[in-house]
């Protein structure tokens, strides 16, 4: 059973994923600071996961990381609360149907606003 706040967040994240049969991985990287935690695909598209404790915000050096895989092309999103998790996966069926989404919601630059 999860009982960190974060990990309740990921096991949201996951259930939601995985009920769209998406594959989902938990990522590890070696020799990168502030990376995100998940990777998703879905229908040949890549996101990738930041999930926080509720209320949370990303490191300064997740902030960078995110950037730059921003910048190479790849979607990078972040989630804090738990009920968020089907919202997003909303928000990801919409946009791989090029139907107008809200992924921007959960996009890494809402919080760099907060950072700023």
């Amino acid at each position: 059973m999860t009982t960190t706040p974060e990990g309740r967040v990921a096991a949201a994240l996951r259930s939601a994923t995985i009920a769209r049969r998406w594959e989902t991985r938990k990522l590890k990287w070696e020799g990168r600071v502030g990376a995100p935690d998940y990777f998703i695909l879905a229908a040949g598209r890549v996101f990738l996961i930041e999930c926080k404790q509720p209320g949370a915000r990303p490191r300064s050096s997740q902030m960078l990381e995110f950037e730059r895989l921003n910048a190479a092309g790849l979607d990078v999103l972040v989630i804090d609360d738990a009920a968020d998790a089907e919202p997003l996966a909303n928000e990801i069926e919409s946009a791989l149907a090029g139907a107008p989404n809200r992924l921007e919601e959960f996009s890494f630059k809402r919080y760099r606003r907060w950072n700023d």
